[in-house]
This record gives structure tokens, C-alpha cells and sequence, in this order.
């Protein structure tokens, strides 16, 4: 297990040179992480670290953590892009490439171009946008793409937990681009079968005292400060002394976000299952 600890310290020194862009303070990294950074690491010690595919990258905070995890390149496919932060990520890393458009216009030339040759999918919270009409379709285009070998890592809302997407703020008829469908363990495991393809691990993350005790207050008081530290309605004097004048009490939350995610971590490890946790994580190969 202690091996699959570096992908996590990875991630907080790329968060602390600035080399990944999220909404989160700069000045204190999101601790609570490390399981979700642990799995993703164990999962791509099951494959070869040739190519990846991340489905669905945003602003690349996932690619730029494996494109330095030894994989030789990498593909980021997003809808809509920010060309900002997505310029300078390509600027730096030569071997990652960055594909804009839509799935159902992308997947099939992916499907021509690398037929069985990449070794990693990634679909971080992206198969709950995948419209219901579109889903067996998008399958079998993962199937063509990913290697004989290769592993297919995938995170979903848990319906056990968070319910039906028609119910949640995030649904597609309420947002753009939200949610068709939310599912369960046993839904993914048939839907997948049918399409050759077999689950071989599964793991839940975000379970109830992360949720509860970490996260409610972590992200808001980390963007409230990241809004402070960046916004151009207040004059850069103002966000200069707020910056200066807030470093104590950034320091003791920084220690206590750091604390409570020790706790996160091992509860994480220890009581996470299905009917606790908002997040189903798989892995997923060819049979």
C-alpha cells in the first residue's frame, strides 16, 4: 500500500508548484484526497503505462497527475475546455494531446485511430452524463479503444445514496451537461457484462464522515479563499493585505483540514461500503 501513497504526494507537490488549476485556496491542498489518489494509483499498477485516455478531464487536474505517473503520453478529451489553463498544461507536457468535441464525434475516430491501444481510461464523475440513449453505443466504442490488457477506472455517483439523477440539482433538465442516470453496483456489473467487459474491482469513496465532517467545510472555506486571494472586484492592495493579515488562520485550518483528513483516510479504508458512500469506484478489463 505505501507504494501507491506516492501518486497522492505527487499530487500535492504538482497543487503546491501551481502546476494543477482547480476552484481550491492554493494555500492548503485538498488532504481528504489520498484514498481517492490511492485507488487511482493501484489501478493503474494493473496495466501498462503506455497511452491514457481521460474522458471528461476538465481542466486536466487528473491528466497532469498521470502524464508525471510515467505514462509515455496521453490523451485528454473535454467538451469545453479552458483554453487559458489547457495551454499552458500543453506547454509543458509535449506528450499530452487535447481533444475538444463531443463524445459522439470523437470516440469514433478514436476508435479508428487507437483500436486496442489505450492501456488506461479514465471516466472521472463522467458516465452519469452519458445519455441514456447514447450509453450502449459509448460502451462499445471503450471496448475498441482500450487494450487487451488495459484497465478502464471509473467513479459514479452511488444511487444507494445519492438517489435517482432525476431527483438531484444536477440533473440534465435542470443543468447543462448534468446527470441522465445515477446507478448501483449491480447495474454497472450487468451493463458492462453485456458489453464483454467484467468488473474485477470495486471500491466506494466518500462516505459519511468525509461528506459530513471534511468536505462541507473544506470546499467552502477553500474557495471562499481562492475567491479573496484572485477576485478583480476587489483592488489588489485589498487581496494583498487579506493575503498578508490571513496567514495565521490559514495556517491553523491548514493544520486541522491536514488532521481530520487522518481520520477521513481511515475511515475511509475501514467502513466505507454501498449504503454509506455517495461514490462507486471501478476497474474495469476486457473478458
Amino acid at each position: 500500500m505505501k507504494r501507491n501513497y506516492m501518486l497522492y504526494k505527487r499530487y500535492i507537490n504538482l497543487f503546491k508548484k501551481g502546476s494543477i488549476s482547480t476552484s481550491f485556496s492554493p494555500r492548503f491542498p485538498d488532504y481528504a484526497d489520498k484514498y481517492k489518489f490511492n485507488l487511482i494509483k493501484k489501478a493503474i499498477n494493473h496495466c501498462n503505462k503506455s497511452t491514457f485516455l481521460d474522458i471528461g478531464a476538465g481542466s486536466g487536474r487528473l491528466s497532469l497527475l498521470l502524464i508525471n505517473s510515467n505514462f509515455k503520453s496521453g490523451i485528454a478529451l473535454e467538451v469545453a475546455p479552458d483554453n487559458q489553463i489547457w495551454d499552458k498544461n500543453l506547454k509543458q507536457h509535449s506528450n499530452l494531446q487535447l481533444l475538444t468535441g463531443l463524445l459522439q464525434e470523437k470516440l469514433p475516430e478514436l476508435s479508428i485511430t487507437h483500436k486496442s491501444n489505450i492501456n488506461f481510461i479514465l471516466l472521472s464523475e463522467l458516465f452519469e452524463h452519458i445519455p441514456l440513449d447514447y450509453i450502449d453505443t459509448f460502451i462499445k466504442y471503450l471496448y475498441k479503444i482500450l487494450s487487451n490488457n488495459g484497465v478502464i477506472y471509473l467513479t459514479t455517483p452511488n444511487s444507494i445514496v445519492q438517489g435517482q439523477a432525476e431527483q438531484s440539482s444536477r440533473y440534465y433538465k435542470i443543468q447543462e451537461y448534468g446527470h441522465h442516470k445515477h446507478y448501483n453496483l449491480q447495474e454497472l456489473k450487468v451493463l458492462f457484462l453485456k458489453h464483454n467487459l467484467k468488473i474485477t474491482s470495486y471500491n466506494f469513496e466518500s462516505g459519511y464522515i468525509k461528506r459530513n465532517f471534511y468536505n462541507k467545510f473544506f470546499y467552502r472555506i477553500s474557495r471562499l479563499d481562492n475567491k479573496l486571494l484572485t477576485t478583480k472586484k476587489l483592488p489588489s492592495y485589498i487581496r494583498y493585505i487579506y493575503k498578508i493579515i490571513s496567514y495565521p488562520l490559514i495556517y491553523i485550518l491548514k493544520f486541522y483540514f491536514w488532521s481530520l483528513s487522518k481520520v477521513v483516510f481511515f475511515s475511509e479504508q475501514k467502513f466505507n461500503n454501498e449504503n454509506n458512500s455517495e461514490t462507486i469506484v471501478l476497474e474495469i478489463k476486457k473478458i
